[in-house]
């Protein structure tokens, strides 16, 4: 007896496990049991997510997240009363305990469709967290809103780099620091306007040395007339300290040129290695961040696009030539990332998944850009360091008095061991 594993509808090849029907048509009714069911005014902005997901290559990949994913019964709940999906909509569900992460994919599919319009996602994660803290604090509102929202996001949103995990935590932290200030002071009847040096002192005193980061609070307080002028000092660093020459140099010759190593591993250590790269500036590279002149390849780092060796031009754009699988329709596509996300190519990979993956192959982040910013601080002055590298001109600086006293103790060194 012979089977028809013919589409019943369009006698497209069949698949069993879809009653009958092909891929596509298993596809077309689960879009019109999914979409049709939704109010007229959300049901006519997704039609562009509907086309995409109904036009693409992998049909079992789409059905499979209309019928079984979160995020997709998450966005039939949030349109259910008819209202148009928004960011600020799906900023109140990420509110919800759990939905986290299906908010942000949710988010993602909806921005990669056309849906929503792109914004910067880490400015955005700054401004939920103030509203957590701010409503956690009501009698603290109104001041925590003013230093938020009128001194550290505006300064977020003019910065001309991209923001990056470690600038929405530095910003956190920050408003962390005030609250932390503003309770003590209030559990000692003590105001804002009426704190003194001593106060400030005893509560660093008291506390971490992370709580010195309530400076940039009352440096905008006594600006804005709330305070008076009172010092917190920086924080003591104690020199950062590089890695023996040798082992630098053979961990960069192993990025370079051991071929076992994976892609992703060898570009981001060389990157550290070489130029000194944060985790969080690494994975916030696009996939198109070469340059190509005559002469050489560029990666811009900073203002001054620097020169990169051949064999690291070339690994970067093979890792930024990779493709990754779209997970909502299936589709082979390269992602707008050199460090993608494995589950949501929308997204770059955490810094902290990347120093885990450098850790594990013996690059540890600290040492490494010690030991690359001492050498380049060596051969550049710190204008150029600066606009190279991306560093601020003031830690450029810093880097070149490490690196010259670095020098002097080690030519001290090599005399004594003459005499």
């Amino acid at each position: 007896m012979e089977t028809d594993y013919a589409c019943s509808r369009c006698a497209n090849p069949a698949d069993s496990v879809v009653g009958g029907l092909c891929e596509q048509c298993a596809l077309d009714d689960q879009a019109a049991d999914y979409f049709d069911s939704l109010p007229a005014t959300p049901q006519a902005q997704l039609s562009i997510l509907r086309d995409r997901l109904q036009s693409g290559e992998q049909p079992r990949a789409a059905r499979s997240w209309l019928k079984y994913s979160a995020s997709a019964r998450l966005l039939s709940e949030l349109v259910a009363g008819g209202q148009r999906i928004t960011h600020e909509a799906l900023d109140v569900a990420c509110r919800e305990p759990g939905r986290g992460y299906a908010v942000g994919y949710l988010r993602d599919v909806l921005v990669d469709a056309g849906v929503l319009p792109p914004r910067d996602e880490h400015t955005a994660s700054v401004e939920r967290r103030f509203a957590q803290i701010i409503g956690a604090h009501p009698r603290l509102a109104a001041l925590l809103h003013a230093y938020g929202y009128g001194s550290v996001l505006p300064r977020l949103r003019s910065r001309e780099r991209a923001s990056t995990e470690y600038v929405a935590d530095w910003a956190t932290a920050r408003m962390i620091s005030a609250v932390d200030l503003l309770t003590w002071a209030g559990e000692h009847s003590i105001t804002l306007t009426r704190l003194s040096q001593d106060d400030v002192d005893q509560w660093l005193t008291e506390g971490a040395s992370t709580r010195h980061n309530v400076r940039d609070f009352l440096v905008w307080a006594a600006e804005d007339g709330r305070a008076q002028p009172l010092l917190v000092p920086h924080r003591h660093k104690p020199d950062p300290v590089g890695m023996a020459a040798r082992s630098h140099w053979e961990l960069l010759q192993q990025c370079l040129r051991d071929e076992a190593l994976a892609l992703e591993t060898r570009v981001a250590g060389a990157l550290v290695l070489l130029y000194g790269q944060h985790a969080t500036r690494i994975v916030a590279l696009h996939r198109d961040c070469l340059q190509h002149r005559e002469g050489g390849s560029y990666l811009v780092l900073g203002e001054t696009p620097v020169m990169l060796p051949p064999a690291l031009a070339s690994q970067i754009a093979e890792l930024g030539a990779a493709e990754n699988k779209d997970p909502v329709t299936g589709e082979r596509v390269t992602s707008r990332w050199l460090f993608p996300n494995a589950r949501n190519r929308m997204r770059h990979q955490s810094a902290a998944s990347v120093t885990a993956l450098l850790n594990a192959h013996g690059i540890t982040i600290k040492p490494a850009r010690a030991s690359a910013l001492m050498n380049a601080a060596m051969d550049l002055p710190p204008a150029e360091l600066s606009a190279k590298l991306g560093i601020h001109l003031i830690t450029a600086e810093q880097w070149r008095r490490l690196a010259a006293r670095t020098w002097t103790a080690y030519l001290r060194s090599r005399a004594a061991e003459r005499e």
